[in-house]
């Protein structure tokens, strides 16, 4: 399912991978684990995967090594980068995410490394309003936002599924 929804835009392997990748930390922050610990557990499950499925062959791990080391946050601000390429994006995003304390804090890091602010932001502020909750999110952000109320109701409809499927 995932190859085919993030086939929509980028059928490449590393595109599919890292949406795999990134809907792993998710599920584990949706499982109510700590964020550094979701990011660790996402590590060992995406690696299982890929060790034990043909969706990424051999030759494409080593562009995952950074983000599937457990250790993405221990990096320095000057070896992340967000230039659009997916591998970019998603360390970009775990970084930012792990790396600061707030929803806030982390899509603003995220707009502030610069290149491609809007999807590094957006793919950082997933992962931190799953963690911090939708009222983590800054008022003023949100009034901006076009069709507003068209999103609360798509959010609400997939929190009562997500909840009726326990």
């Amino acid at each position: 399912m995932i190859r085919d929804v993030s086939s929509l835009t980028h059928r490449h392997v590393r595109s599919v991978v890292s949406c795999f990748i990134y809907l792993e930390v998710a599920a584990q922050v949706m499982a109510g684990n700590d964020k550094v610990d979701a990011y660790r557990r996402a590590c060992i499950s995406s690696k299982a995967f890929l060790d034990e499925t043909a969706v990424c062959p051999a030759n494409e791990r080593k562009y995952f090594e950074r983000a599937l080391s457990g250790t993405i946050f221990t990096l320095s601000e000057k070896q992340i980068w967000s230039s659009g390429y997916v591998i970019h994006t998603l360390e970009a995003a775990l970084w930012c995410f792990l790396t600061k304390g707030s929803y806030r804090d982390a899509v603003l890091q995220a707009a502030n490394l610069g290149e491609d602010t809007d999807t590094t932001a957006a793919v950082t502020g997933g992962l931190a309003a799953l963690y911090y909750g939708w009222e983590s999110i800054p008022d003023d952000w949100l009034k901006v936002l076009a069709r507003f109320e068209d999103i609360e109701e798509l959010c609400r409809r997939l929190n009562n599924k997500l909840e009726a499927n326990g």
